[in-house]
């Protein structure tokens, strides 16, 4: 066997252990703003097995996107999802809230990217019993690896226009010339 045989055999293995995407997720977990200059791809979030979970108060929000949700809270959905557990219902437990079920458009800079997530749970008392959506806003830490996502706020108070808003600090939005440019910006 030639040394380069087993390279040759990784390199054909390797396709096949990955997790396919949709078209959809494909298109909206890469990105390609500002021409060819920056390239964003978000899709090492879904090679992670169990949920990025962020707890705030009584509520404990799990985050699956660019990949299959496996979320146990919420078992029927299966690509990308935020579901808001906690609170109190009584003698039933917990409220689970989908927050958001489908990417619906994202935008971005030179060192940020904002997803926006929609088709959540109607709110039943606010917000004109509109839909939940939320906001994630990656932003460069060359330093931060994946990262880890926090809830930043939920604007629930308006009438019109209510969402969650995060924020993500990970190297996967940071330009290839921008490593080691910036450390720990915020954009809020």
């Amino acid at each position: 066997m030639s040394p380069l045989s087993p390279l040759l055999l990784l390199l054909y293995l390797l396709p096949l252990s990955l997790q396919t995407l949709t078209d959809n997720q494909k298109k909206l977990c890469t990105t390609n703003d500002n021409g060819d200059i920056w390239k964003y791809d978000l899709t090492p979030l879904g090679a992670v097995t169990t949920p990025f979970t962020v707890t705030q108060g009584m509520w404990i929000y799990h985050i699956a996107l660019c990949g299959e949700a496996n979320i146990d809270a919420a078992p029927k959905l299966k690509e990308d999802a935020i579901v808001q557990v906690g609170g109190t219902k009584g003698d039933e437990g917990y409220e689970i809230h989908v927050v958001g079920t489908q990417i619906a458009a994202r935008y971005g800079g030179e060192m940020w990217v904002n997803l926006v997530l929609n088709e959540g749970d109607t709110y039943t008392h606010h917000c004109n019993n509109s839909a939940r959506k939320a906001q994630i806003m990656f932003i460069c830490n060359p330093d931060a690896g994946l990262g880890k996502p926090q809830i930043l706020d939920e604007r629930n108070d308006k009438t019109d226009y209510c969402f969650y808003m995060f924020e993500w600090t990970t190297n996967l939005v940071c330009p290839d010339n921008a490593k080691g440019a910036a450390r720990g910006m915020s954009v809020f």
